[in-house]
């Protein structure tokens, strides 16, 4: 990444926001955002916005539909030569046409069975999830009622990997009830790190999801 490169950017109360290199390089980069507030961040809290075209079906984004949040989603369509696409987005909402600059790809996660994430439903949304076994690009999981589905690890985001290892202005995606995983942001680190208060982007009442059952987005 290098000054002027447009990204997907971490806001220091949560989420993320589209912003622009301005500085920097290595450990720290200096963004502004697009509503012309600046912060210094660390690599791992930028996405690199994606070159137009290079986006494909299927790929798990974060993209702004209005203003400039970013919100988790899936490409379900390439538009006008892939300077645009259709994003089915993760909290079930309807789809909505996004410019290709304001797009971002998640990197691939590595996994490996016995691996908890969140898992993409064959209708829309996450849902918590364990990789049983693993043949090529196809991983073979179960959910918590029994159903299984083959994923590709672009389906999957990896559960967080220990007790302690989220912050406060976290963006992740959480269990709120049931197996369903929604995004949202962590308000509180409670019990040493073994579970955080999670501000739910649904307007719902903030709640106690334990550590194991929280995905943490880039």
């Amino acid at each position: 990444m290098k000054p002027g490169d447009a990204v997907a950017a971490k806001w220091s109360q949560g989420g993320y926001y589209l912003a622009r290199i301005v500085g920097g390089s290595g450990d720290e980069y200096d963004v502004i955002y697009a509503d012309g507030d600046s912060g210094t961040l660390s690599p791992k809290e930028i996405v690199p916005i994606s070159p137009a075209g290079s986006t494909k079906i299927g790929d798990p984004v974060l993209a702004a539909s209005e203003g400039s949040k970013m919100y988790p989603g899936v490409v379900v369509e390439k538009l006008d030569g892939g300077e645009a696409y259709s994003v089915q987005w993760d909290s079930g909402e309807e789809p909505s046409v996004v410019p290709a600059d304001k797009i971002a790809k998640f990197p691939i996660p590595l996994l490996k069975p016995g691996d908890t994430v969140a898992a993409k439903w064959s209708e829309g949304g996450y849902y918590f999830a364990r990789i049983v076994s693993v043949k090529g690009d196809s991983y073979h999981i179960i959910h918590g009622d029994g159903n299984t589905a083959t994923l590709s690890a672009s389906d999957m985001i990896p559960i967080s990997p220990s007790a302690g290892s989220i912050k406060a202005g976290d963006f992740i995606l959480g269990v709120w009830e049931g197996d369903r995983m929604y995004t949202g942001t962590v308000t509180e680190k409670i019990e040493g790190g073994n579970a955080y208060i999670v501000q739910w982007d649904k307007g719902t009442t903030p709640s106690v999801v334990p550590a194991s059952q929280i995905a943490k987005l880039p």
